[in-house]
């Protein structure tokens, strides 16, 4: 094994609420799977974007943005050594 991406619906969700912990510690175990399975790069993404036809309306700005990059770099400073 290489590397490992997923799209996982039992994923935590990053757009609602302050679930830092909860989803560093996901990554932190989809990680370690990963070295033991001797893979070398987790991929990650952002959450998917379905918000066409959404009320109210659900905007991307940069407080959002923000965010994301700040959870993106606590689960990449965590896992960094890891995987």
């Amino acid at each position: 094994m290489v590397s490992a991406f997923i799209a996982d619906s039992d994923a935590p969700d990053w757009r609602h609420g302050d679930r830092l912990p909860e989803i560093v510690a996901d990554a932190e175990r989809r990680a370690a799977f990963l070295a033991e399975a001797g893979g070398e790069l987790l991929v990650t993404g952002l959450p998917m974007r379905t918000t066409y036809g959404t009320r109210p309306p659900f905007f991307v700005d940069a407080a959002y943005m923000t965010r994301m990059a700040d959870i993106a770099h606590a689960v990449g400073e965590a896992v960094s050594g890891t995987a």
